[in-house]
């Protein structure tokens, strides 16, 4: 099911983009991440942990101002939870797929600021944790995710996320970002208990645009375009 999801979004995306202005791009920085933790409606404190995160983009067009922007991304997330005398750290290698729409304020061929909201698909892959002692570490062992009465944390997470940046129009980006998780990640469906996952992250990328003949942009050939269809219409109605 989960390769079935990603390979339809990847067909899509594929699909879509023979049509309309497309750019794909590379992404990386950091991530916070940090889980709220339920036992009996209260809330068990927690300390964020911070990872990276690393991944590609398609940036597609569907109106000038209007952008569908899915990505798979590799991501280290945890958090800490404290215990008698020290505290607990768990630490998650996770795949994400985000699936975002995205409005760039200004025209084509310019620098442009975006907004963008959109869900997002995880898969925890593998992970560990530690226990700390007075500061030291007391023990170490391997995260069971899955689904079983004897695992620690689901594998599948699903959430929404906001996102914004400042985009060059050559390519060169940044984006900050905050997302939470819907999903709760303790195996068992026990009602007094659960633990959701919460990020931030601040990252930059470079997306790599379709060009023409001259080695121009597509969009500034589309800017160009218009400013002729435009510049006629001033001659059609000078003349009259």
């Amino acid at each position: 099911m989960n390769r079935l999801l990603l390979l339809s979004v990847l067909f899509s995306s594929f699909i879509f983009s023979a049509q309309a202005q497309v750019g794909f791009g590379i992404e990386a920085g950091f991530n916070v991440s940090d889980y709220t933790l339920k036992t009996n409606d209260n809330t068990k404190p927690t300390d964020p942990k911070l990872g990276g995160r690393l991944g590609v983009i398609s940036d597609i067009g569907i109106t000038d101002n209007f952008y569908f922007q899915p990505g798979l991304h590799y991501v280290t997330n945890g958090y800490k939870a404290f215990i008698t005398n020290g505290y607990e750290q768990f630490i998650l290698n996770t795949v994400e797929l985000p699936l975002n729409i995205q409005y760039k304020f200004g025209a084509l061929g310019n620098n442009r600021l975006y907004v963008g909201i959109g869900p997002y698909f995880a898969w925890n892959k593998d992970g560990y944790y530690r226990v700390f002692v007075n500061k030291f570490v007391d023990s170490r062992s391997d995260l069971r995710i899955g689904n079983g009465a004897t695992d620690v944390l689901r594998s599948f997470d699903f959430g929404g996320g906001v996102n914004g940046g400042y985009q060059i129009t050559e390519g060169l980006y940044v984006r900050v970002r905050a997302q939470m998780g819907f999903v709760d990640l303790l195996p068992g469906n026990n009602a007094n208990t659960s633990a959701r996952s919460v990020g931030y992250s601040i990252s930059g990328g470079y997306i790599f645009y379709k060009k023409d003949n001259r080695g121009r942009l597509k969009i500034y050939r589309k800017r160009d375009s218009r400013k002729e269809r435009m510049q006629m219409r001033e001659r059609n109605g000078n003349r009259r």
